[in-house]
């Protein structure tokens, strides 16, 4: 289980969490976010106010086996749920460069999706193809991800291992 900070730096900035678990058995992972902003409420800074909306939280299902991904997210007063296909990234891997995050000497990579440039920095000593939200495909658990503008980021805060079977959103098992 991977918990990662999850920063959206759009019209209205906020912060939430995200919970990715691995089962490596059946080549899955849910990734569920938290339902409210860390930073909730009205804030008030001299002349500027900023409004922070709580939203209800979701999940992104990756069925590696069925070549399957399933997200379920609420917008406005509907709850939808999307199922399409693991996208397939195209990383361009950089041998040279560098990071720790954690105890964990990071790897770093990038890709174009959906209109951005996103970086990423993966473990090589986790040996997963899984990552945050619908981030997968490189040599190792991906620990951070970002697009240039840093518009959105994930950074894994906490890793721990658990030896039990991974509990699916209902519905999803």
């Amino acid at each position: 289980e991977v918990t990662y900070l999850i920063q959206y730096n759009t019209e209205i900035p906020n912060q939430r969490t995200g919970n990715l678990k691995i089962d490596f058995s059946h080549n899955k992972s849910v990734f569920l976010t938290s339902k409210g902003n860390l930073k909730g409420g009205v804030t008030q800074k001299g002349s500027n106010i900023s409004v922070i909306q709580k939203t209800v939280g979701g999940y992104t299902v990756m069925d590696k086996n069925k070549d399957s991904l399933k997200t379920k997210r609420a917008i406005n007063n509907g709850t939808y749920l999307v199922l399409e296909t693991i996208p397939v990234f195209k990383w361009t891997i950089d041998s040279k460069e560098t990071k720790k995050i954690g105890n964990y000497v990071c790897k770093k990579a990038k890709t174009y999706f959906r209109g951005r440039n996103y970086i990423a920095w993966y473990a090589v000593d986790i040996p997963t193809q899984f990552g945050p939200w619908k981030f997968n495909g490189l040599p190792g658990l991906i620990l951070e991800v970002y697009d240039e503008t840093n518009r959105f980021h994930w950074t894994a805060q906490k890793i721990k291992m658990l030896n039990k079977k991974i509990e699916l959103p209902k519905y999803e098992s």
